[in-house]
């Protein structure tokens, strides 16, 4: 599975979509009011290729975050913002492999990617059937995302914590790995430490190194007497359209939610704060959209 744009070059999880057509003004109206519509239950971000100067300069005040990009824009130049949306439209004819949403009353809906196709640009009804077709196609591409488990072996001479914890993680996850600096145990499969000295994000950053497809379940071997139904409550609970799922709960100052299932795509979230010299994973969650879970009721 690739999440990454052929167009563009962002990184998402896996829900970029371009939506394409040959008429410039129907196509972008809309593409506005798709974005709109997506904008109720998504983070949505629309993107306009091939914009006029006159078009840069403009300023919407729209439940969604609008970027007009020029035909020859600079690859460094692109907004880092459109990391935080779980929905990314492009608008506009492109020359890509995204999923895409054809927005031409000629298309036969043959092209390959095609999520639906809209026969009249102009009518409301088919731009309404469009969104629900975008919005099923975003949760099954959601789903299809597994669960791996890592566990970050704190208490190394504590063999029955360790083996407690994975299978905790093992009942609610399709694979379970041991992350340690020692090489891990010969009877868990191991994830190799990559990030020394960088604590639970460079564990996280670890797994998805090697598994980069795939969201992952972290917990530490001292969590060995957490309640099974939490850990299934927190599987029931994910949101896959957010950097991180987490239990929100009291720490002390310092003190790192051990327990969270990490998207794919926070692994760009996590490189950032390393490069920022930010390790602790809570000050990345702070600036970060994600889902807080209470604890449910014993």
């Amino acid at each position: 599975m690739d999440f990454t744009s052929a167009t563009l070059g962002y990184c998402f999880n896996p829900f970029e979509f371009c939506i394409e057509g040959e008429r410039g003004a129907d196509t972008t109206k809309a593409a506005d009011s798709m974005a709109e519509q997506l904008a109720e239950d998504y983070r949505v971000a629309i993107v306009h290729l091939g914009a006029t100067a006159s078009q840069m300069r403009q300023h919407h005040d729209k439940p969604f975050l609008t970027v007009h990009l020029p035909l020859d824009h600079h690859p460094l130049r692109r907004p880092m913002r459109l990391l935080d949306a779980d929905v990314v439209i492009v608008s506009g004819v492109v020359d890509g492999k995204l999923p895409r949403v054809l927005l031409s009353p000629d298309s036969d809906n043959t092209i390959s990617g095609a999520i639906t196709c809209l026969h009249d640009l102009t009518k409301t009804a088919s731009l309404k059937r469009a969104a629900r077709s975008v919005s099923h196609w975003l949760e099954q591409r959601a789903t299809q995302v597994p669960v791996y488990g890592l566990l970050v072996e704190t208490e190394p001479d504590q063999v029955k914590a360790v083996f407690r914890a994975a299978g905790l993680l093992g009942s609610v996850c399709e694979q379970t790995f041991l992350y340690s600096a020692t090489g891990g145990h010969p009877e868990l499969p191991g994830i190799r430490e990559r990030f020394s000295d960088h604590g639970l994000a460079g564990a996280i950053l670890s797994a998805q190194m090697e598994h980069p497809n795939v969201a992952w379940m972290v917990m530490s071997t001292r969590q060995a007497g957490i309640l099974p139904e939490r850990m299934q409550y927190m599987r029931e609970h994910r949101n896959p359209f957010r950097y991180v799922t987490a239990f929100n709960c009291e720490r002390q100052p310092g003190e790192e939610s051990m327990c969270g299932i990490w998207e794919p795509k926070s692994k760009r979230r996590l490189l950032e704060g390393l490069g920022c010299g930010i390790t602790n994973t809570n000050e990345l969650l702070a600036g970060t959209p994600h889902s807080a879970l209470n604890l449910p009721e014993a």
